[in-house]
């Protein structure tokens, strides 16, 4: 990054993100330097709907009221502080105000022992439908192979890179030989491209269009705007399209395209290292047959040569998988790229299994899913429902809605709802006890917190839909809350939304260009008790740094501030699903 360009973004906006941060740091030493005599104050920058419940967290300063002001200067609410039991995630005396009553739409400033919002907390009816759209059209941005033109671009438009044509592949044991694998996203701030990222990130962009279906139209201003269908349908297609290329004539699935270093924070057209594609794994392979199978149910109507092409790849890789059911993520000792291992592989085939047996009556997968589901739940390794090492919570929430016997039986249909629900309960209940409305404490915010809490939120709007209890939609509605703002930093964690939104995301789309603002719509991964960024130099600033305060606005920090696919799909759903189920009015049924 150039001097001029860390000038330019010295803007407004940069430094109310510096006093912000300044403000957190000394919030953060509270507990043991004495209580700030200044409370801070949070919520989301982007607003509430009238009828929604408001609840913001103050931390620090003595207690007493928030009281609200509206535009005019005159008081229109008195609420008090309520105490939160003292939790170490946030040395602060933390508190509760509920400003559910504030239903009339307007900007207000909130007063809280002395302290007062600089930010406007606004109330209105405009929903989420801006922020959807800009979430929605961040894939068109990672476009590998392509020229990213100026009329669906603007400033961010930039030349063709990374053709892929001809690259050489490394397979342990098999001779070198070379594959056309053009296309396809850049998984994350890097250049590479990794099927088992793109596998979850297509899964959950396909379930939402399955169970939202008008929630994206045409207009997103890709290049396949106004060809009559979703532009998500499209913007999927052309990573379904790399990952059919990423398949072997044996069915076999290779598992990244990278270069072998890290390239430099440039774009795409000026990174001039060698590309390679690298190894065959059993993860990969089941990832395009589940994307593959569920894609050819759904593009069935839509395009049939091509639903018909997704099925056979489908069915290909599950061959493959077969006879290869344990093949390790491929270990190539190079720095361009991550390893993306996973040992446990039963969740992938489960899942792979359910997209299979709704598309094809052969009984081989029904069996499977039948004789493995039984033994399944949602509860992974880690506390979070759906990531690309715990696929069984897509399978989940695929079978969730399927009605035909043959597929499922009635006794494995009232598992796999109840699972779902459980489990949906379980986060409500953790999103209950903690005063910023979320399901995380101390170390469950590890690499991509953020897109872990955006999963949550799908299952919270999954299990919403089989019970419609309202519970569940405020609850993911308060998750939408916290990753616009109502969180200890403060800050909206999506660039270009919120008045202090991530001006330094680690990705080099944003970071290669001359431009003083990053690519808008991308949510950042979020606070990392790891921090495995530190090792290179990153600085998370002074204090305690457990749980959620584990987070800087650092081009560097890929272990707190970096973007990536599956985050962004993940995100996406989430507010799809909050809008269409009556974020801002009645809930639009599909």
């Amino acid at each position: 990054m150039t001097v001029a360009r860390n000038l330019a973004r010295c803007s407004a906006a940069y430094l109310i993100s510096v006093l912000w941060a300044l403000g957190s740091a000394a919030a953060h030493d509270g507990h043991v330097q004495g209580e700030p005599t200044r409370p801070r104050i949070y919520f989301n920058q982007l607003g509430y709907c009238p009828q929604e419940r408001k609840l913001i967290t103050v931390a620090g300063g003595a207690g007493g009221h928030c009281e609200v002001e509206d535009e005019s200067g005159r008081k229109v609410l008195q609420v008090p502080q309520i105490d939160r039991p003292w939790y170490a995630d946030y040395p602060s005396q933390i508190r509760t105000c509920d400003l559910s009553s504030l239903n009339r739409q307007g900007e207000y400033k909130i007063h809280a022992s002395g302290s007062t919002t600089s930010i406007p907390f606004v109330v209105h009816t405009r929903g989420l439908q801006d922020i959807l759209a800009a979430s929605a059209k961040t894939f068109y941005y990672q476009r590998a192979s392509m020229e990213i033109n100026h009329e669906y671009a603007g400033p961010w438009a930039r030349p063709a890179g990374h053709l892929d044509r001809n690259l050489r592949i490394f397979v342990e044991g098999e001779a070198e030989r070379r594959q056309d694998v053009q296309g396809g996203w850049y998984d994350a701030g890097d250049y590479g491209k990794y099927v088992v990222n793109g596998g979850i990130s297509v899964a959950t962009l396909l379930l939402l269009y399955e169970r939202f279906p008008l929630a994206i139209g045409d207009q997103l201003r890709i290049p396949e705007s106004g060809n009559g269908r979703s532009d998500l349908l499209d913007e999927v297609r052309y990573e379904l399209d790399w990952l059919m290329r990423m398949q072997d004539t044996d069915g076999g699935v290779f598992f990244k395209v990278a270069a072998l270093t890290w390239p430099g924070y440039v774009l795409p057209h000026h990174d001039l290292s060698e590309r390679v594609v690298i190894g065959k794994a059993t993860a990969s392979t089941l990832n395009l047959a589940a994307v593959a199978a569920q894609a050819s149910r759904i593009y069935a109507v839509i395009d049939p040569a091509y639903s018909k092409r997704l099925l056979a790849s489908a069915q290909s890789a599950w061959r493959w998988a077969k006879l290869n059911e344990t093949r390790p993520a491929p270990v190539y000792q190079s720095g361009g790229s991550g390893l993306y291992n996973d040992s446990q592989l039963d969740d992938e085939f489960l899942w792979a299994a359910a997209q299979l047996a709704q598309v094809s009556a052969k009984p081989e997968y029904r069996n499977h899913l039948r004789d493995n589901l039984v033994y399944a739940s949602l509860y992974g390794e880690r506390e979070e429902a759906l990531w690309w090492r715990n696929t069984r919570t897509m399978a989940f929430l695929s079978l969730a809605r399927v009605t035909d016997p043959a597929v499922l039986e009635p006794q494995l249909q009232r598992k796999v709802r109840n699972e779902i629900i459980s489990y949906s309960r379980r986060t409500l209940d953790k999103i209950e006890h903690n005063a910023f409305q979320i399901p995380y404490y101390g170390r469950e915010f590890i690499w991509g917190s953020n897109g872990g809490i955006a999963n949550l939120g799908i299952v919270l709007s999954e299990s919403y839909r089989l019970t419609r209890d309202p519970r569940l939609l405020v609850g993911a509605r308060d998750l939408v809350h916290y990753l616009l703002g109502h969180n200890i930093h403060g800050l909206s964690f999506v660039t270009g939304f919120g008045q202090n939104s991530p001006l330094f995301p680690h990705h080099r789309l944003s970071a290669g260009d001359a431009l003083a603002t990053p690519i808008p719509g991308y949510l950042v991964g979020g606070p990392n008790e790891a921090r495995e960024d530190e090792a290179t130099g990153v600085k998370y600033g002074p204090g305690r740094l457990v749980g959620p305060l584990s987070y800087v606005d650092h081009q560097n920090s890929f272990a707190s501030n970096e973007v990536a696919i599956n985050w962004s799909a993940s995100f996406t759903y989430l507010l799809a699903a909050v809008q269409m189920q009556g974020a801002c009015g009645p809930e639009q049924r599909d």
